[in-house]
Parts: structure tokens; sequence; C-alpha cells
């Protein structure tokens, strides 16, 4: 982005051309690194989990949310450990209609969650293999959950490593044009 001043509204190739000029000579320009197609389509892959996570979040609030509209609250411990799975299988409704909306939306939830896992796992399997990313690694913070699994590797100059890969990552693109800042 070239910097302007206010008055300074008019684009023309000509003035874009002596004012970088200006700033090349003043130093005041910096390099920017522009992606190959490789390094496109691992960013699309990370786009795709950060997406599929969102997916896997909206998916549990809508089933608990059916729940506690029924007045089904797990109490015992947290949500979607190992115990709340066995106490989801266990929910059973007279009204076969809510017993066919309840299996719907856990259904859904079963579904994001398989698309999570196999999307980190073709991350962590394209970054192992790629020779574009020769140190690598892929590592969860205490327990193995697919959905709080970060990838870290050696970038090219003026690259940060990869988003967090977890569903609260907002962040679904490399910084590619050094640090950011206000402008």
């Amino acid at each position: 982005m070239i910097p302007r001043k206010p008055n300074e509204r008019i684009k023309t190739d000509r003035r874009d051309s002596q004012k970088l000029a200006i700033l090349h000579r003043a130093g005041d320009l910096t390099a920017v690194w522009v992606p190959d197609p490789t390094h496109e389509a691992i960013r699309d892959l990370v786009r795709a989990h950060v997406d599929a996570s969102m997916h896997l979040m909206r998916s549990r609030q809508q089933l608990l949310s059916f729940l506690l509209r029924h007045g089904r609250n797990y109490k015992i411990g947290k949500n979607w450990t190992q115990r709340h799975r066995s106490w989801l299988a266990g929910q059973t409704f007279e009204l076969e209609a809510r017993g066919i909306v309840f299996q719907d939306y856990l259904e859904a939830v079963w579904a994001a969650q398989d698309r999570c896992d196999a999307l980190i796992e073709r991350i962590a399997q394209m970054m192992r293999f790629s020779s574009v990313f020769p140190s690598l690694c892929v590592t969860s913070p205490g327990r193995r959950s697919s959905d709080s699994a970060v990838v870290t590797a050696s970038w090219p100059p003026g690259v940060r490593s990869l988003p967090s890969l977890s569903p609260r990552s907002h962040v679904s693109s490399l910084a590619s044009s050094g640090p950011s800042g206000r402008r």
C-alpha cells in the first residue's frame, strides 16, 4: 500500500510510479512474500479446518440447546467428555418426533467432529511429507483433542506460523507482509 496524503486522491499510474520511486529511494518500502500455489493450497486447507471447527461448535450448541429446552442438562462433569457422550447415548424421548430431532442433532455433531478430525489428519499428513515445510511439528497442548491441535513449521522469511487450528481461531491465513500494526 502506498501512503497517501488526504488531498492526493487521484490515482494514476504515473503518480503511483513516481511515489514508488521516491519511497524506494528513501528505503520506506518493505519486501513482501507472495505465496506460491502450494502455500495457498495449504492455507485453503487450514481455512477449511477453521470452517469445520466453527460448524462443529454450532452443531454442539444446537444439540445442547435442544436438550436444555427439554429439561435435559448434564451436571456430572464437562460436556463432550467420554462420560458425557455415554450420557448422550442414553437419552430417550417419549415423543417420536423429539427422538428424531435429537438423533439428527447428534449425528450432525458426530459428522462435524469426523470432518474436523479428517482435516487435521490431512493437514498433518501434507505437512509431514511436504518439501515446502522441512521442519514440522503437529502438537496439541495437554490431552489429544483434534480441535486443539496446533501446526508449526519453518516458514519462508517474513512469514509467521500457521494460526492455531482451534475453533476459537479467527485468523485463517498466514501473515505474509511482516509485522502488523495500525496504518
